[in-house]
């Protein structure tokens, strides 16, 4: 017992001091002052956003002037934090501290229950040590809310047939909601789970199938539904959960996409984040354009079909790159702040060469971890579909550490056997993935963004400057204005 506690309990403590340590390194530095409670002084409009929903949750007020823009799981997390806590940031950064280490106990569970203990404490250890996953512990956007809900979904689901229970069925039903309300691709994951529970509990009758699919299904109806309420409520709109699947479509498919987030020219929209923010949003109106953007993105594809199919590889080939692509947060950028993400630690140059050989490797026994592979190709083909960001391809992440660590662990097996025709197909088989998650993309170097965040400090830090000497009665400088602050939706 005490030695099936002593591994997720020491992976916890590892992935916490990491995740806190850096917090500690970033509250004195000029990143930190990319998220400040006046929103005009925020570098990422989605974060500015979260925060503002969440203050108004906190304050009782449950129903938005409209419907959701950005995914409403993360602002109602960030809201009870600061019912509990007032308006301060800390508090949530703490919170996002512990779920990023819960989610390194989850992985490690999935891998032990899924693969073996060994690749579970690899699994677990690896994510703890994952620069990217402790990078976003210090940001104030949904992304280890999206992890730790989408893997707790993954240990639910993935269990032996006979110990699917009506009870736990239901129970990952309600939490693929909640991953769904944090963020919207997890949806896609409702079609490839029910057919795998359709074959999973074939062998069984289709008694058996109604009595987990059914739960399964109410669990998903009971989380979801509320929101969609909301939304009509104060739209007279349908909106299911956000009003951001049209412009994401046609940044990610549009005339000017280039694989990766872009802005739409403000002649396409009247609706956007800064516009809510400044309160002038109008009931319904995000909801319509959502609507014609997807029309617009359909029309523009289908008029160019040969381009269009080569964007969609490109951002295949790119969701699959060890090259991490930012929107105006930069974990290359950030780096130079903070001497834990300095520390040698594992990235996607590693974990995508590994994951993907593990998964190749693994597909004879594709059946015993079908949750695994399902949840990897969902996420991989939903962000293919729009477009690629570092953040985005984080749940896909956990699936290939889990199939890197397996991978890691056959190899010692097949050496210590001698074992040598298999392990040149293995070294194949990882060349080959090598030279993939490698092709070179030049314009997407890791400096992109770069100047943008530079300019974006010294405008903070000199504003900070003049605001101090206006304390003291001297005359202050004009702020620098050469650039603009901006951010995408998640």
């Amino acid at each position: 017992m005490l030695r099936r506690v002593f591994a997720p309990a020491a992976i916890f403590c590892l992935a916490f001091a990491l995740r806190f340590a850096f917090l500690l390194q970033m509250r004195d530095t000029p990143m930190r002052d990319y998220a400040e409670l006046d929103w005009h002084e925020w570098f990422i409009y989605d974060s500015a956003y979260y925060q503002s929903i969440a203050a108004s949750i906190s304050r009782g007020d449950l129903i938005a002037p409209t419907a959701h823009f950005l995914s409403p799981m993360y602002s109602l997390l960030m809201g009870l934090v600061y019912a509990v806590f007032g308006v301060d940031l800390g508090p949530v950064r703490l919170v996002q501290c512990v779920l990023g280490s819960l989610s390194c106990v989850l992985l490690y569970w999935i891998g032990r229950r899924v693969f073996s203990e060994i690749t579970g404490v690899l699994a677990g250890v690896c994510l703890a040590l994952y620069g990217l996953h402790i990078y976003y512990t210090e940001l104030i956007l949904p992304t280890t809310l999206v992890v730790f809900l989408n893997l707790a979904f993954l240990a639910l689901v993935s269990t032996e047939p006979s110990r699917l229970t009506p009870l736990r069925a239901s129970g990952a039903g309600v939490v693929l909601g909640l991953a769904a309300l944090a963020k919207e691709n997890a949806l896609l994951l409702v079609f490839a789970t029910v057919a795998l529970f359709l074959w999973q509990q074939r062998q069984f009758g289709s008694r058996r199938m109604t009595s987990t699919i059914a739960p399964f299904a109410l669990g998903l109806f009971v989380t979801i539904v509320p929101v969609t309420i909301h939304n009509h409520i104060a739209s007279g709109e349908f909106v299911l959960i956000t009003t951001t699947a049209g412009r994401n479509l046609l940044k990610g498919n549009g005339p000017t996409a280039n694989g990766t987030h872009v802005k739409l020219s403000p002649s396409i929209l009247d609706t956007n984040i800064k516009v809510y923010l400044d309160g002038d949003v109008v009931p319904g109106q995000a909801a319509r354009e959502s609507s014609q953007m997807v029309a617009k993105t359909l029309e523009y594809t289908a008029g160019q079909p040969i381009a269009s199919a080569k964007l969609f590889a490109k951002k295949a080939l790119l969701a699959l790159n060890q090259r991490e692509l930012f929107i105006q947060d930069n974990f290359y950028f950030t780096k130079r702040y903070s001497s834990v993400l300095r520390l040698p630690l594992p990235g996607f140059g590693l974990i995508g060469v590994l994951g993907l050989a593990g998964a190749v490797w693994g597909l004879r026994r594709w059946q015993s971890r079908a949750h695994v592979y399902a949840m990897l190709l969902v996420q991989i083909v939903s962000y293919t579909l729009v477009f690629v960001l570092a953040r985005y391809r984080l749940v896909a992440v956990c699936c290939l550490i889990l199939f890197a660590s397996h991978f890691l662990s056959d190899a010692v097996q097949l050496l210590k056997e001698g074992r040598w025709r298999s392990l040149a197909l293995a070294a194949g088989v990882t060349l080959g993935c090598a030279l993939l998650v490698n092709i070179r993309f030049a314009q997407f170097p890791y400096e992109r963004g770069f100047p943008k965040m530079s300019n974006r400090i010294d405008q903070i830090q000199s504003a900070r400057r003049n605001s101090r000497l206006n304390l003291h009665g001297r005359r202050a400088a004009p702020a620098a204005t050469n650039s603009q602050p901006g951010g995408g939706v998640d």
